[in-house]
C-alpha cells in the first residue's frame, strides 16, 4: 500500500481510496504586490514565477492541467518536494504557489487570493495493489480506512 497524491486517472493496476480532499488556493507573500488584490484570473499571473511541486506530482498536475485548460503559460522557478518548503519560499518572496488551504493557516506572512472562475482541489489516496490479495494485515487497516475515512 502507498499514500498517493494522483491526477485524475488512477494508474493500472491500483485501487484507490480517497483519503481527503482539500482546496489548492493561491498564496503570495505579504509584501508581492498582487497581496493588494482581492481577485486576480489565471491570465494576471503569466509572468509571475511560480513555486511548484516537481512534474508527476498530483497537486502540480491539478495546476499544469488548469493553466493549460485556460491557455496561460506560467513559469515555474522552483520546484520543491514538500509543501512546508513551498509555503517558505513564498513568504520569503520567491515565488507565488498554489497550495493546499491546510498549509496557509500554518504559515504566517502568506496572503491568499481568490481566483476568480477557477476551482483547483488536490487529493490523497491510500492505493493498493488490484492485482494482488491484500494480506490480512492491510485488510483489517483498509477496514478501518472504510469505517473512518470513507464515512466521513
Amino acid at each position: 500500500m502507498a499514500f498517493l497524491s494522483l491526477p485524475e486517472r488512477k494508474p493500472a493496476g491500483i485501487d484507490a481510496r480517497e483519503l481527503a480532499t482539500v482546496p489548492l488556493v493561491l498564496v503570495v507573500s505579504a509584501a508581492h504586490p498582487l497581496a493588494q488584490r482581492g481577485k486576480v484570473v489565471l491570465a494576471d499571473l503569466a509572468g509571475e514565477p511560480f513555486v511548484d511541486f516537481p512534474p508527476g506530482y498530483g497537486n502540480r498536475e491539478v495546476v499544469d492541467r488548469a493553466f493549460a485548460a485556460a491557455g496561460v503559460a506560467r513559469r515555474v522557478a522552483l520546484e520543491v518536494p514538500d509543501i512546508d518548503m513551498g509555503a517558505a519560499l513564498v513568504r520569503h518572496g520567491l515565488g507565488i504557489a498554489f497550495l493546499p488551504a491546510f498549509a496557509v493557516a500554518r504559515t504566517p506572512g502568506l496572503h491568499v487570493l481568490d481566483v476568480h472562475g477557477t476551482v483547483l482541489r488536490w487529493s490523497m489516496h491510500l492505493g493498493t495493489s488490484s492485482t494482488r490479495r491484500p494480506s490480512s494485515a492491510l485488510r483489517a487497516l483498509l477496514d478501518l480506512v472504510d469505517l473512518h475515512v470513507i464515512a466521513l
